[in-house]
């Protein structure tokens, strides 16, 4: 009797677990940031439907120091439906300067698929003021300095680049300059070879003309031959 008992025990159990609805729900931290001054820090806790039907959920969360101390808790939500997403109250705990964990889990009335997600654990620091203030300020002068040596490697590719685009526009120039000079002269020689030769045509009477050249080397001639005659018969005329 007791085994049949028994039986019928473990194949409701069973029964409920098949007919119960499945679903996956999870829990994240709503902290922005790591350090804070006493009166800075505030949190709040959101659940979200991964899949599945809507169900009831209980929220808890509790802040712990390093040895594991219970130092508050909370529980935001007690069997409350939730169809979708659910978030807490924003919450000020005013602890005093240390170093805490945070941990929030939920539980849910549907079967969840996944229990990995139920639970989220974060780290803070609850610093003074001025210490605060003070290391904002040094990764505010370390951001800058990066910033700083970044600027000025930018700045010398930049003026590379233009050395470059200034040199070899400084060197087409120089060759167009070159290759026009080297025309011009081709061309001036051109000039003078033909002034010089002076395209001679027989037209039955001797040239058509004479260079310039040609003419002034005749002009001296017939002047040098003119004084000489002038000269000899200065001479015959003393005798």
């Amino acid at each position: 009797m007791r085994i049949i008992i028994a039986i019928i025990v473990v194949l409701a159990i069973l029964s409920s677990f098949s007919f119960a609805q499945s679903c996956d729900y999870g829990i994240e931290l709503l902290i922005e940031g790591t350090e804070f001054t006493i009166e800075s820090f505030k949190w709040k806790m959101k659940a979200i439907k991964i899949e599945g039907d809507s169900t009831n959920i209980t929220g808890i969360a509790r802040i712990e120091d390093l040895n594991g101390n219970i130092i508050k808790s909370y529980k935001p939500w007690t069997s409350q439906s939730i169809s979708k997403q659910k978030t807490s109250n924003e919450y000020s705990p005013n602890l005093k300067e240390g170093e805490y964990n945070i941990r929030s889990e939920i539980e849910v009335e549907c079967y969840d698929t996944n229990k990995n997600n139920d639970i989220s654990i974060k780290s803070v620091k609850i610093r003074p003021e001025a210490v605060l203030e003070n290391k904002i300020v040094e990764q505010k002068n370390k951001e800058d300095s990066q910033n700083a040596t970044i600027e000025p490697h930018n700045a010398q590719e930049k003026k590379e680049t233009i050395n470059v685009i200034e040199n070899e526009t400084m060197e087409m120039t120089a060759e167009n300059n070159s290759e026009r000079a080297y025309n011009n002269v081709i061309n001036l020689k051109k000039e003078d070879e033909m002034t010089a030769d002076a395209v001679r045509k027989d037209n039955g009477n001797g040239y058509a003309y004479l260079s310039s050249n040609e003419k002034s080397k005749n002009l001296v001639i017939y002047m040098l031959i003119g004084i000489s005659a002038i000269i000899i018969l200065a001479l015959i005329w003393k005798r």
